[in-house]
């Protein structure tokens, strides 16, 4: 199921409930749990709300920002001791796109503009990092040529 067809589901099973709850024997809602969807099983972001948009991009392992580059993935291959310095501005935890979307989920007020442009942001942010890993050799570059980020 995606994520329209879940919340079709949970507002099914509401109506269900909303028109039995006064009988002997009302219908027992059996809802299908949305955040662990957006969390864990959803694929993209379609049609979601912009704050599951947020939260799919943030935790879920298909979101964009569990594709950005760890501190370790900017290690000269030819030499393991020396670190390239561009970790500083593209790599997960130090990136402009990943800190935004952070702030929007803790203040939980954000606009849909807010939320593209910081997307934008780690996309482009991410084929800079492949493009800098190819030309300077560093170990992250196998791991973004095995998921084929263009």
């Amino acid at each position: 199921m995606n994520y329209k067809e879940i919340k079709k589901h949970n507002r099914a099973e509401r109506k269900k409930y909303n028109d039995t709850w006064l009988s002997d024997n009302p219908h027992e809602p059996k809802y299908i749990d949305l955040i662990e969807h957006v969390f864990d099983h959803a694929t993209t972001d379609e049609g979601m709300t912009i704050q599951h948009r947020v939260i799919f991009h943030l935790f879920n392992p298909n979101g964009a920002c569990n594709k950005l580059p760890t501190y370790d993935d900017f290690i000269f291959i030819e030499e393991p001791n020396m670190i390239c310095g561009s970790h500083g501005y593209l790599s997960k935890y130090d990136n402009y796109g990943y800190k935004k979307l952070l702030k929007h989920h803790q203040k939980g007020n954000a606009s849909k503009w807010d939320v593209n442009y910081a997307l934008y942001s780690i996309d482009r942010d991410i084929k800079n990092a492949k493009e800098i890993m190819i030309e300077k050799n560093l170990v992250g570059k196998d791991t973004f040529a095995a998921e084929g980020v263009k």
